[in-house]
């Protein structure tokens, strides 16, 4: 860590040391230069074409070179008036991390940045859908969660999150006669008189591409997913992916209900890791507060956080596996996926939805046996990962319909902002346990795993030797853990215990004061990211004091994944779809807002 921190602080110091007073000159207006809760520079820009000229300046520095785009987003400044843009980027090289700002008026338009960062392209979709905010020159500027008939902009303050949207009368909702462009995708139907001459037919003029509607019904979609692909015959020559299948308002709520409150919407993210989502935004929190947990806690969060790992890798590999056929592994796999929730369960009660992090804390500490339990699973786990290594990594079948499909060079993996194994099989050496350790990830010993073709086959690979390095890491944690408190000692946040609450009543009433009015976090930001078994997995929050969270913006690796999966699926054949999609493990409810 030591490592981590002395470039981010050189990286401080340059920022603040150039400039008198901590503010940067442009000309004859100045820049203010801010620090975060996590000590993470904020840099204010006054002005769009300013905004472009520091993206790229930073890109291009010879030392830092900030190029590679975590996040971008936003949140409302003044209820009425104007709105924040916020650029999260971050060096590969470096592991540096700065914060940009563009402070906005209403109906001002702020410049694309998807010339710099291909990336940007959904992510300023969404802020426009989500806030309004208008890109200048964008290529594609529409709406990605909500339909295009909805009415507002539900990230805005003054969008009651009660509110219910009906259609208007006039507008038509059967799709059968609303116009599409030529990509297949439904234009905004008008009225019932304007449309009521059936549309040209497609058989009209001749055309050697079909337009196949990939998802959301079909089973390998979940339900949530959509892919518009044109192909000619077996070759899709382009597709276009399409989230918004999946509304549950979560940032909304996080805005709405305390910090507390929140929690148990953490499981519903990526809810084959709920326990890693957990974590990650309790730290968050704790961030913002200051606070410091003991140090049992932070081994049993570090062993949840590996379980989550094994549990998230094995389901990508299993589904994977299952939807091109091979139902031996999915059987096999699932077993000691059913033996990781066993333990869960045991700790905290609950399987697939924990909720097991607190805010300062733990709910349960471990139960008596599990030592036991987590040395059987991790002997189980490599000899499963041996036999599946046997039937499959060597299956002519399997090396057939995975090597040399869906490839993605370092260049593009970076460029499109891929996290995590898909970023590291296409030889992209960023794991963030190592480049900006938490906890004590850089005390314990892992070996970061590297491929380099970023094909179905790779990330594959990629994946189940991750897993044996969890299972590493958890024999390592089982080994350090020692007896002592689950919780930081401080009342403003420690949950009472169930006993005292049922016979103390001034402990009752503490109790129900931190679940009903919640704890009073202080002024500030930070944005608090760990490397989920997707990849960068982050929460950024903006508090202005209080039980609830001013702007709560969850930075999920679905969300990049998904966008890029359109350029991998080009020049691919409609059956290797699939295994596209399952090997880049997009997440629905980690995807939609």
């Amino acid at each position: 860590m030591a490592n981590f921190l002395s470039k981010q602080e050189a990286f401080n110091e340059m920022l603040k040391g150039h400039y008198a007073l901590g503010m940067i000159e442009s000309g004859s207006e100045k820049r203010q230069l801010e620090f975060d809760a996590l000590n993470e520079p904020i840099l204010w820009s006054h002005n769009g074409a300013d905004l472009m000229t520091l993206l790229k300046g930073f890109r291009g520095h010879p030392n830092y070179k900030l190029d590679y785009l975590t996040d971008l987003t936003a949140y409302v400044h003044d209820v009425h008036h104007s709105f924040v843009v916020v650029y999260q980027i971050y060096s590969p090289s470096t592991h540096v991390r700065l914060r940009l700002k563009l402070l906005i008026r209403e109906g001002e338009v702020v410049p694309s940045v998807t010339s710099l960062f291909a990336s940007a392209d959904w992510n300023e979709r969404e802020v426009y859908d989500m806030f309004g905010i208008v890109f200048g020159n964008h290529p594609d500027l529409r709406r990605i969660m909500m339909d295009e008939r909805f009415v507002g902009h539900p990230l805005r303050k003054d969008y009651d999150i009660k509110q219910r949207m009906p259609f208007p009368d006039n507008i038509m909702i059967s799709m059968d006669r609303c116009p599409t462009n030529e990509r297949g995708e439904f234009l905004p139907c008008e009225n019932k008189e304007s449309n009521s001459a059936p549309r040209e037919s497609l058989f009209d003029v001749y055309n050697p591409s079909v337009l196949l509607n990939l998802g959301p019904s079909h089973p390998a979609m979940h339900g949530t997913l959509r892919v518009m692909c044109r192909i000619n015959g077996e070759t899709i020559e382009d597709a276009k992916c399409e989230p918004g299948y999946l509304h549950r308002a979560i940032e909304k709520l996080g805005e709405t209900n305390t910090y507390h409150q929140w929690f148990v919407y953490t499981d519903r993210l990526n809810y084959c890791s709920a326990l890693n989502n957990n974590i990650a935004y309790a730290m968050a929190v704790e961030n913002l507060l200051g606070l410091t947990l003991p140090e049992r806690a932070v081994w049993i969060r570090m062993m949840c956080m590996e379980l989550s790992r094994i549990i998230d890798h094995l389901i990508c590999v299993a589904i994977n596996a299952l939807d091109m056929g091979a139902m031996t592994i999915f059987w096999h796999l699932y077993r000691w996926r059913e033996e990781a929730y066993t333990m869960i369960e045991g700790m905290c009660g609950m399987r697939l939805t924990t909720t097991y992090a607190r805010i300062g804390g733990l709910s349960y500490d471990l139960y008596e046996g599990f030592h036991k339990d987590l040395a059987h699973f991790c002997d189980g786990m490599l000899r499963a990962l041996d036999d599946m290594e046997v039937m499959l990594t060597r299956n002519r079948i399997w090396i057939d319909r995975t090597k040399g499909v869906g490839k993605l060079s370092a260049k593009q993996a970076l460029a499109l902002s891929a996290t995590g194994p898909v970023l590291r099989a296409s030889g992209v050496d960023i794991d963030l346990r190592r480049d900006r350790p938490y906890y004590f990830y850089e005390d314990v010993d892992f070996d970061v795993v590297i491929a380099s073709n970023g094909d179905v086959f790779d990330r594959y690979l990629v994946r189940t030797e991750e897993m044996r390095q969890s299972v590493r890491l958890l024999r390592q944690f089982q080994a350090r853990i020692k007896p002592g408190p689950i919780w930081v000692d401080n009342p403003q946040v420690r949950i009472p215990e169930k006993i005292d609450v049922y016979t103390k009543m001034e402990v009752l009433i503490h109790h129900f004061k931190i679940f009903m009015e919640g704890i009073d976090v202080p002024p500030g930001e930070a944005y608090t990211a760990v490397e989920g078994p997707n990849g960068e997995l982050g929460f950024y929050i903006i508090s202005r004091g209080g039980p609830k969270a001013w702007r709560l913006r969850i930075k999920s690796p679905s969300f990049m994944h998904y966008q890029l999966t359109e350029k991998t699926l080009a020049g691919e054949r409609i059956p290797d779809a699939i295994s596209i999609l399952g090997s880049v493990n997009i997440v629905a409810g980690e995807l939609d807002r």
